[in-house]
């Protein structure tokens, strides 16, 4: 890349660091996203949409959403955490309320957990899916995990299988890879590569004072963050 090419590049980094603070003060304004789920579509009418909070833990909350009467039919959705909220996917909610009560793990804001609640890794993660699936009764559930959360929730349905406890009905896999060293991605290479030095210093930052988990370190938006790392590096 020439001398004018590499300026350009460089703007343009500033440029979209600066563009996504701003995105990010603005989020931290406004509050969480709303799933602004109030009614669906069911034979032709609009159904009412409720909202109940069936078990709270201090990184995540398992919601329930039902249609009009509910249904027989339970269906966890695994959302991802990866440093956005679980309203994401309110389509794949909306969806899946045509046939079924939907329950969906909203993951907490790492910057709302007070420290006193410890470490959340991988772990952490499995047990507490392990946890929701035995309070919803796994024989009568059908777990659908996206992204991030596949890992997890193949832990966490292995470890009832293990124990001889009651299987889940079904277990749907989407979008993240169980091995991430087959198939690698260019994401992958990257975060296979970088330091952990540089990742502290790009990828997370400390809660600032003021709020409940201050001081507490924790990663924010890592796939913005590794995104802004292949920019860097092909440059």
């Amino acid at each position: 890349m020439g001398t004018d090419g590499g300026i350009r590049f460089r703007h343009a980094r500033r440029q979209f660091a600066y563009a996504y603070e701003l995105f990010q003060r603005s989020m931290r304004q406004c509050g969480p996203p709303s799933y602004h789920l109030d009614s669906v579509c069911r034979d032709g009418k609009r159904v009412p949409v409720k909202m109940d909070v069936v078990a709270e833990a201090p990184f995540c909350r398992l919601l329930r959403f039902s249609a009009g009467e509910g249904r027989d039919v339970r269906r966890m959705l695994c959302a991802p955490l990866a440093g956005h909220r679980a309203a994401v996917v309110r389509d794949a909610i909306e969806a899946m309320l045509l046939d079924a009560d939907v329950y969906v793990t909203d993951w907490t804001d790492a910057r709302d957990v007070p420290q006193e609640a410890g470490p959340f890794g991988l772990a952490d993660c499995v047990l507490l899916l392990e946890q929701f699936m035995t309070l919803l009764d796994p024989a009568c559930l059908d777990v659908v995990a996206i992204c991030q959360a596949t890992v997890p929730s193949l832990a966490a349905v292995s470890r009832l299988a293990s124990r001889d406890a009651p299987e889940v009905r079904a277990l749907v896999l989407m979008g993240g890879p169980v091995d991430a060293r087959l198939h690698p991605t260019r994401l992958g290479d990257i975060a296979a590569m970088m330091p952990v030095p540089v990742f502290l210093a790009h990828c997370t930052g400390a809660c600032r004072v003021g709020i409940a988990g201050r001081g507490a370190v924790s990663i924010r938006a890592s796939c913005s963050c590794l995104r802004w790392q292949v920019v860097s590096r092909n440059g």
